[in-house]
């Protein structure tokens, strides 16, 4: 059994958050569709998670706001997200 919960810790460390970078829903709630993180100024720092069905964030989108780095973490885990980010050296 304890080998499970370690395995469950290195999944929950492995969560990849990027910030102002634009990456596309995996898996998880939305599939399919861009999510983009905005930092917001002020203090403590907050987050804008920005979601589209479009690279360019134009259509089918909505926002989400979280007050701070741990829970941009916990919206991750709860909406289960596995986000392939784009790689700037591609575009």
């Amino acid at each position: 059994m304890n080998n499970h919960h370690s395995q469950i810790g290195e999944k929950e460390r492995a969560i990849m958050i990027l910030i102002n970078k634009a990456g596309r829903i995996a898996s998880g709630d939305e599939q399919g569709k861009f999510v983009k993180i905005e930092e917001l100024s002020g203090a403590p720092t907050s987050y804008l998670v920005l979601t589209a069905a479009d690279r360019d964030f134009q259509l089918a989108g909505g926002d989400e706001w979280v007050e701070d780095y741990a829970s941009l973490e916990q919206f991750f885990e709860e909406a289960r997200w596995v986000v392939v980010w784009e790689d700037d050296s591609q575009a």
